[in-house]
């Protein structure tokens, strides 16, 4: 019987990658493991998943940098056009990945604490609309007085 092979090692590594800035695929690729058994382990190990979650995020912050430093005169001449392109896609991925610190939409959360007495008083006073109410009510007896003669013409 074989011992199984420990794969921890390659995941720590793959984690060290995904802070710099891979993307997940590229990590594991470079720890010659797949992201089935990478994320098979994080699910397993708290302390792994853990380690997962924190080298994400410095992975977008990664991002987020490369956007103040986005010219590519590095390659050659810069290409303002290929800078916007990139921009854009850096934006549009962080906020799939993280919409909570880089979405485009804001969400405002607001608590509302409301006291008992008021909420109280709100009680009593839609009572006392509704038996003022009640005692306005006339009753009274009508007649129909449709006119049965047929129309001129």
């Amino acid at each position: 019987m074989s011992t199984p092979y420990d794969y921890y090692p390659a995941c720590l590594y793959a984690i060290q990658q995904l802070g710099q800035g891979y993307t997940l695929t590229q990590a594991c690729n470079a720890a010659n493991i797949t992201v089935a058994l990478f994320r098979r382990y994080c699910a397993n190990d708290p302390n792994l998943n853990d380690q997962f979650i924190d080298a994400e995020q410095r992975s977008h912050d990664a991002l987020a940098d490369a956007l103040v430093h986005i010219d590519n005169s590095e390659h050659g001449s810069s290409d303002p056009k290929m800078a916007s392109v990139l921009s854009s896609n850096i934006k549009w991925y962080l906020a799939k990945k993280d919409p909570k610190r880089f979405g485009e939409r804001v969400t405002v959360e607001h608590d509302v604490k409301v006291d008992v007495t008021i909420t109280q008083a709100l009680n009593r006073a839609r009572q006392r609309t509704q038996i003022a109410a009640a005692d306005d009510v006339v009753e009274a007896s009508f007649v129909d007085v449709t006119n049965d003669a047929p129309a001129r013409r």
